[in-house]
């Protein structure tokens, strides 16, 4: 067997970022399409903050530009993060949020880099994988599977892609058919 025949493909839309693991640790991915951006939905966010229980854990790949707002936010909140440089215009946010109302803030962000094609997704657990950055590239790799999900906005906040196990999506799926104007 190859290697490219085993090898995990990229949930991320461009590479460089990849989470490695996902088949091999019974992880499945669900894509919502939406008719427009979640973000004009209350309905959405509603639904967004009822799939995880806080803390939530959110990464984003910022540019140098939005680092001193992202960094009020928070400070308003108490909330904890940590910035690390990756390109020359841009940093790898990671962030703690115990919050609602400070994630419903953040969901804007998430919407603005999706638009970019940046990294951005937000997760139940901050052990359940490793973050690796390594030339300018971010891998994670899930350690734990047990109650992990992984939340990502893509293409102008349109179209979530929810990663987790295949009970969970289940019960996602039944939660969207049960709650149909979402």
């Amino acid at each position: 067997m190859k290697k490219e025949d085993v090898e995990q493909t990229s949930i991320f839309d461009e590479q460089p970022y990849q989470f490695n693991n996902l088949e091999e640790m019974g992880m499945e991915e669900l894509t919502l399409f939406l008719e427009k951006p979640f973000i004009e939905s209350q309905n959405i966010k509603k639904f967004l903050v009822s799939l995880l229980d806080f803390p939530v854990y959110m990464h984003l790949e910022i540019f140098d530009f939005d680092i001193q707002r992202i960094e009020n936010l928070f400070a308003a909140y108490n909330d904890s993060y940590t910035i690390q440089k990756l390109k020359s215009d841009t940093s790898h946010f990671e962030a703690k949020i115990d919050d609602d109302e400070l994630f419903v803030e953040m969901l804007e962000y998430m919407t603005a880099y999706a638009g970019y094609g940046r990294l951005n997704f937000y997760t139940n657990c901050t052990t359940c994988f490793k973050k690796e950055i390594i030339n300018e590239e971010i891998q994670f790799h899930l350690l734990d599977s047990s109650n992990f999900m992984l939340v990502m906005i893509k293409y102008d906040g349109n179209v979530l892609s929810i990663v987790s196990g295949k009970n969970e999506l289940k019960e996602i799926r039944k939660q969207l058919y049960d709650n149909r104007d979402i």
